[in-house]
């Protein structure tokens, strides 16, 4: 099944390489502009700098981008309102049904593949960032409470991709969407009122959470995840032997 699997993924790799370029070149640029935000961070809340910066582009940015770098975001289904109508993630699922593919297999090409985007595409935002924000932020944060930190985070993005996986391919071109602008809501409605009860930002909190637990809150995280990960192979697996493909 795996090796199944896996070749499937190359295929699709090959096949869609120009977006997956695309999407690696968006996600360093991501990396880019959220440099500054790291800095300002830094001065404000690290180095007592009477200084004022967009906690909420921070949070929007960690809470509603990451989950993103699990999807090939910059290829046509998501650059174009015709996929509603066409439904490109349903037609080609529907492709490999009439092929004598095991529906296990399928299921499991969709996990490896998002799992592989999400962490080449993980690799490159937090390489740029990392080279960015070193001389900074390493002054008053370790090395080793960053990494924990992006782990935590990768373990949070891993938890949505999976949600993402099962509405890419076991719903249809709507439902797509239509999760898209809800979750986008939700998370601009979170970060508001986190920021106004708490009276800090979620990225800023991330941090005090790690230097209180360290690695046990990595490991939860990517527990979590995984977790997730495994029950939406489960629903879509399950999902796929009931869609209607027509």
């Amino acid at each position: 099944m795996w090796k199944n699997s896996i070749w499937l993924v190359k295929k699709e790799l090959k096949f869609h390489s120009g977006s997956f370029l695309l999407t690696m070149i968006t996600a360093a640029f991501i990396g880019l502009i959220t440099i500054p935000l790291f800095d300002m961070f830094a001065r404000q809340v690290y180095g007592g700098e009477d200084i004022i910066y967009s906690k909420f582009i921070h949070d929007l940015i960690f809470l509603g981008i990451l989950p993103s770098f699990s999807t090939l975001f910059m290829s046509g289904p998501y650059l174009t309102f015709r996929t509603i109508k066409e439904d490109p993630f349903g037609k080609r699922i529907g492709f490999y049904r009439a092929l004598p593919i095991p529906i296990s297999v399928i299921a499991l090409n969709r996990v490896v593949f998002m799992l592989l985007t999400l962490l080449l595409m993980s690799i490159v935002f937090y390489s740029v960032l990392t080279i960015g924000i070193a001389k900074p932020l390493f002054q008053y944060v370790s090395v080793e409470n960053w990494l924990i930190f992006i782990i935590v985070w990768f373990g949070y993005s891993l938890l949505f991709g999976s949600f993402n996986t099962f509405v890419e391919f076991g719903t249809n071109g709507k439902m797509l969407y239509l999760f898209s602008f809800v979750f986008l809501l939700i998370y601009i409605v979170l970060i508001i009122l986190f920021q106004k009860i708490f009276n800090v930002g979620i990225v800023e909190w991330s941090f005090r959470l790690i230097e209180d637990y360290g690695w046990f809150a990595a490991s939860i995280s990517v527990l979590v995840g995984g977790s997730t990960c495994m029950i939406f192979y489960h629903i879509l697996k399950k999902r796929l032997l009931t869609r209607d493909y027509v």
